[in-house]
């Protein structure tokens, strides 16, 4: 696995054609849709984990949420003509403080939608000449335009969505090795806790999830057996049935 660059480590070429700001302002669009998607059937649960003491996935969802006043504020530098944009709080004291963890992902997936479709019906009236304003980044110390704008919120986006991703492979993967140490322990039961149990909390990742595999395989291939039991079991029935029918028609 690549690993991700910090958000505040990115850096930015604004140059994109202004023939090009329907399909960013549509990436935009879709945002509230490709969350939605992704959380979608989550358990709260999962939802709530954290790795570590990292943001959880509800947790980013929130913060995506929270961020949306911002984007808004800068529009309204545009429109007023303002030289510099509103600066982001880079603490994210608001997402610190959201307490997110304790509501839901429902109401916080209607909030962001609600917030993002206000932002995207001011994007669609704007012209070409108000797309081509320029104003002060205030941390990247660059101009950039309407468009930019919204290409930034994009990107912007998109790194959480794929922190989003990234933790449903983490989290699947944890339970992928709690079932491998579930399955060590119904394949070899003992009166304390089983020793293979533990020796597979001692591995490393790459290890546990190959155990994870062959004991996966192994309860398939179990599954499997006991399967083709049943059938001629059934088969077996079926054809003991058919014999007592001949024979009685054999009576009559």
């Amino acid at each position: 696995m690549i690993d991700r660059m910090q958000w505040i480590k990115r850096q930015f070429s604004f140059d994109l054609p202004l023939g090009i700001y329907a399909n960013v302002v549509e990436r935009v669009r879709g945002t509230p849709a490709r969350l939605e998607d992704l959380t979608r059937g989550l358990s709260r649960e999962i939802l709530t984990l954290r790795d570590g003491d990292q943001w959880s996935i509800q947790e980013q969802a929130g913060h995506l949420l929270d961020l949306e006043p911002l984007g808004m504020n800068r529009l309204d530098d545009f429109e007023a003509g303002r030289e510099t944009l509103a600066a982001a709080d880079m603490q994210n004291r608001k997402t610190h403080e959201g307490n997110y963890n304790v509501n839901t992902i429902e109401n916080i997936l209607a909030a962001f939608r609600k917030e993002r479709m206000e932002f995207v019906r001011r994007l669609d009236a704007y012209d070409e000449a108000f797309v081509q304003r320029t104003a002060l980044h205030p941390r990247l110390k660059v101009k950039i335009r309407v468009i930019d704008l919204v290409f930034f919120i994009a990107e912007h986006d998109d790194h959480h969505l794929a922190r989003i991703s990234e933790l449903k492979r983490l989290f699947g993967a944890q339970r992928e090795r709690q079932r491998a140490i579930s399955s060590v322990e119904m394949y070899n039961p003992s009166q304390g806790s089983n020793p293979m149990a533990q020796e597979l909390n001692n591995l490393s990742r790459t290890e546990r999830d190959t155990v994870a595999d062959h004991f996966r395989n192994e309860l398939m291939k179990e599954s499997l057996r006991k399967a083709e039991e049943i059938r001629r079991g059934l088969e077996g029935r079926k054809h003991s049935d058919s014999t007592v029918l001949v024979s009685e028609d054999r009576k009559r």
